[in-house]
């Protein structure tokens, strides 16, 4: 009894602590569907977050939001923008500054390897940058399935690497 009244008071004391500092807002797609997985992977940089919504139809989304004014406002619904089928975009997601990159583990062609899609902001519009496969391509390695990036890391590859634009 005594250790869970001093926890109910720990986090009594937390929440009083910190409710003043953090602006509590429940973000939802504009056009949401409640079996798309909205939400699964986030990610957040800045002003800036990109939210993962894998089984969005056909083939999966990620939605940019910006912070406006402690207010949480839906900028951009990033689609997969090559043909190839298969779900999973939006799997997983990361954020930094103005690149974003989106994994997709389940590319069906060929042999339902994975990818990640980078995209760039540029003027207030989210680009598509380029496309990332392993090679030789293998269904095993979940490739996509887990991403992270560095704006800086991300700019130096774009500029210094010979690849394939989308």
């Amino acid at each position: 009894m005594k250790i869970v009244l001093c926890n109910l008071l720990l986090i009594l004391w937390i929440s009083m602590s910190y409710s003043q500092d953090f602006n509590i807002q429940k973000v939802v797609a504009a056009d949401k569907d409640s079996n798309s997985c909205f939400g699964y992977s986030v990610s957040i940089s800045g002003s800036n977050a990109i939210i993962g919504s894998y089984r969005d139809k056909p083939k999966g989304a990620a939605y940019i939001f910006s912070d406006v004014n402690d207010c949480w406002i839906e900028k951009a619904k990033l689609l997969q923008i090559d043909s190839t089928n298969g779900g999973d975009f939006g799997h997983s997601v990361s954020i930094s500054n103005e690149f974003v990159v989106i994994g997709k583990h389940n590319d069906k062609e060929p042999n339902c390897a994975g990818a990640a899609y980078i995209y760039k902001n540029i003027d207030n519009k989210w680009t598509a940058q380029t496309k990332l496969t392993e090679n030789p391509r293998k269904y095993t390695n979940e490739f996509g399935f887990s991403v992270s990036t560095s704006n800086d890391l991300v700019e130096r590859f774009l500029i210094n690497v010979s690849i394939k634009k989308i």
